[in-house]
Order: structure tokens, then C-alpha cells, then sequence
């Protein structure tokens, strides 16, 4: 291939992206612009590589990456909304590796600004919103990538949390916990509550069952 038609690709993708980049709707919503199952959609991944290989700086770095996490969150909405949850599945993978890149290049770095946290905190907190509202609309067979998805993201916030937390003065202790941990850890513990309770009530059928016992709930009907 020579170098008028690898300018040229590049020019395409790059008006194309453009004009499908993702913009904030909301708070919580992020537009998805180009989606997986479109055939272009190796432009978009294509431009997002590019940009990330032009920020140099941990910070620019961190903040594609979670905005490329987001777009990907919005790529999986958009497939869940389309009746392809096998695609939104592999977003949500897709969006783990993003925070996962993200907190490698803040390993590279011996000291990172507080910002780059922040930037980290902020972004999982929304994350993790939008993945319970996820949860509750996909098939059964696609809620374990999901789960597993809340847990990374649940796991990077806490520990963007903590370095804030070992960063900040001692007056300060406790208010980043303030500003970004109520959604997540409400969220997060709503979920774990659920689950417990749909595992307690199984075990409790199960045992009634046993015992030669009819079920409470058998009993209702």
C-alpha cells in the first residue's frame, strides 16, 4: 500500500469519526457513534489508537483511555437496545481492557499527579451505573460478563480512592470518599444484597425440599 492511499484512509476515518464522535448527552449517557456491528467500525478503534499514541503525558493517556472505556459502555447499551447482547458482551470486555490499560500507565510512572486520580475516581463512578442498569436489561446467559465488569470497575475506583486518600493532606482525609464513592458503593451494594438474597432463598428451597418440606412459596400459590 502506498503512502497516498494510507493518507487518504486516514483522512476518511478521520471525517468520519468526527462526525460520529461520541458527545456527553447527560451526566450518564455518552453517545456510542460508531458501533461493533457497523463495517467502519475498525476506522473508529483505528482513530482512537492514533490519539492515544499522540498523548504522551500519563494524564492525557489516563483520560482517553476512560473515555474510551465510557464509549464502549455506550456501545453496549446501544447493542443491548438492538437485540445483540453477544456483541455488547464483547464491549464490555472491551471496556475492562480500557481501565486495565489505564491503571498500567499509571504504574509506569513513580509519581502521578492527583488529578490523574481523580480523573480515574470520577469516571468509574459513573461507569458502574451504567453497568447495574446494564445488568438488569441483558439475557442471563451475558449478566456474569457484566458482574465481572462492575467488580474491575468497582476495583479501579476503590483504588484511585486510596491513592487520593495517601495523596491528600490529613484535614482532607474522607472527602474524596465523599464526592465519588455514594453512587458506586450504593450501587455495588445493592447488587451484593440482591444477589445474597436470591442465594439465601435458593438454599432455603433447597432445604425444604430435603427435608420432605413443601416450599413457603409453593404454599402461597
Amino acid at each position: 500500500m502506498n503512502v497516498k492511499k494510507i493518507i487518504s484512509m486516514l483522512i476518511v476515518a478521520l471525517l468520519i469519526l468526527s462526525a460520529a464522535a461520541p458527545a456527553t448527552a447527560t451526566e450518564e449517557e455518552t453517545e456510542p457513534g460508531l458501533t461493533p456491528d457497523s463495517p467502519f467500525y475498525f476506522l473508529k478503534t483505528w482513530v482512537e489508537k492514533i490519539r492515544l499514541f499522540f498523548a504522551f503525558s500519563p494524564k492525557g493517556k489516563v483520560t482517553l483511555l476512560t473515555k474510551f472505556a465510557e464509549t464502549r459502555l455506550a456501545e453496549a447499551q446501544a447493542m443491548v437496545k438492538r437485540g445483540k447482547p453477544e456483541i455488547a458482551e464483547k464491549c464490555v470486555d472491551r471496556y475492562e481492557k480500557c481501565l486495565e490499560r489505564a491503571e498500567e500507565e499509571i504504574k509506569k510512572k513513580d509519581k502521578v499527579d492527583k488529578d490523574v486520580y481523580e480523573t480515574v475516581a470520577e469516571a468509574t463512578s459513573k461507569h458502574t451505573a451504567v453497568l447495574q442498569g446494564l445488568l438488569e436489561k441483558v439475557p442471563e446467559q451475558a449478566k456474569d460478563a457484566i458482574e465481572h465488569a462492575i467488580e474491575v470497575s468497582q476495583r479501579g475506583h476503590d483504588r484511585a480512592l486510596e491513592a487520593l486518600e495517601r495523596k491528600g493532606p490529613p484535614e482532607e482525609k474522607g472527602k474524596y470518599q465523599k464526592k465519588y464513592q455514594p453512587k458506586v458503593r450504593e450501587n455495588y451494594e445493592n447488587r451484593e444484597r440482591t444477589r445474597d438474597e436470591e442465594e439465601e432463598s435458593e438454599l432455603r428451597i433447597r432445604e425444604e425440599y430435603q427435608n420432605g418440606e413443601k416450599p413457603q412459596s409453593d404454599k402461597e400459590d
